[in-house]
C-alpha cells in the first residue's frame, strides 16, 4: 500500500501565514522571500528532504 501525500502551494502557506497573524498580533506579517518558501515546498515534494550529496 502506498500512502499519498499532499503538499501545499506557496499560496496554502502564505494563507496559514495570515491565519496566525490575524490570531497572534505580535506576529510579523512581512514575506521576505516568496522564492525561499517555493524552494521549500520544492525540496520536500520532489524527495531531497533528508538526502544529502557525499564528496
Amino acid at each position: 500500500m502506498t500512502d499519498s501525500f499532499w503538499y501545499p502551494s506557496v499560496e496554502d502557506v502564505l494563507d496559514i501565514h495570515e491565519d496566525i497573524v490575524s490570531e497572534y498580533p505580535n506576529t510579523s506579517s512581512g514575506l521576505q522571500s516568496r522564492g525561499d518558501i517555493e524552494f521549500a515546498l520544492d525540496y520536500i515534494s520532489e524527495g531531497s528532504f533528508g538526502s544529502y550529496c557525499r564528496t
